[in-house]
């Protein structure tokens, strides 16, 4: 892939993304396996690059006065024993690129489901050891693949009624930062501190500026105003193409 058509792709996952409270790991994973990078690798630089996006969105939508601790810590103490647990989980090349692009696909057909409003109407907060679990769940999941989680949290916290739209991304931003930041302190042991952050500093420079500015223009909108459907729709293409590429 062009270098340029690289970095202006990167932009976009990250603005999309960060605009909904995630970090784009998956969006970010799928591009680094497409490149053939491998899948350890691939965990490692999207984890990076989840890091810096989800901390912007954190910080814009905290600023907002979205963030709810009673929802996102239980959340967190179940996650992070899990995702410590299978993060340095190392699959087969082909099985690996599979996963990715069948959890892509997911993701995809999703944000193209218009969605009814009155499922907004919130409901009374879960019970906190429902919460450890989920996010024991969840964040295994999220470990074994690579990224924070996000994108499987915020379905789930809109579709039983624990939060709006906006509490939901500003939840799963933290959710993904501190999942994201856990896995890039126990892979970067693993693959070689020196080494690899020397070739994060000399190859993703760019990439990290492209995708720093991207989840922060994203995350300021996202906390604020900005078109929900056009954003999913935009969102959905991208994901349904990167799906394409890595299953077949």
């Amino acid at each position: 892939m062009d270098f340029v058509l690289a970095i202006l792709v990167l932009f976009l996952i990250a603005f999309l993304f960060a605009a909904t409270g995630h970090g784009g790991g998956s969006g970010y994973l799928a591009l680094f396996l497409i490149w053939g990078v491998l899948p350890m690798e691939a965990k490692l630089y999207a984890l990076v690059l989840n890091v810096l996006v989800s901390y912007l969105a954190f910080s814009n939508f905290r600023k907002a006065g979205l963030f709810d601790s009673s929802l996102a810590f239980p959340l967190l103490i179940g996650s992070l024993p899990a995702f410590c647990i299978f993060v340095k989980t190392a699959p087969g090349e082909d099985f690996y690129n599979q996963v990715v692009g069948l959890l892509l696909l997911f993701s995809a057909l999703r944000l193209f489901v218009p969605h009814n409003k009155k499922k907004y109407k919130l409901k009374k907060k879960p019970k906190t050891w429902m919460l450890v679990l989920l996010g024991f769940c969840i964040g295994g999941l999220a470990g074994f693949i690579g990224i924070g989680g996000g994108i499987f949290l915020s379905p789930l916290l809109i579709f039983f009624g624990w939060a709006d739209p906006k509490k939901t991304a500003a939840i799963s931003s933290i959710f993904v930062l501190v999942n994201s930041a856990l896995g890039v302190s126990l892979l970067l042991p693993e693959l070689g501190w020196l080494w690899q952050i020397f070739a994060l500093i000399l190859n993703g420079s760019f990439l990290l500026v492209a995708v720093g500015f991207g989840g922060w223009l994203g995350s300021l909108h996202g906390s604020k105003t900005f078109n929900k459907v056009i954003m999913n729709r935009a969102l959905g293409a991208i994901l349904l193409i990167a799906s394409v590429l890595l299953v077949y």
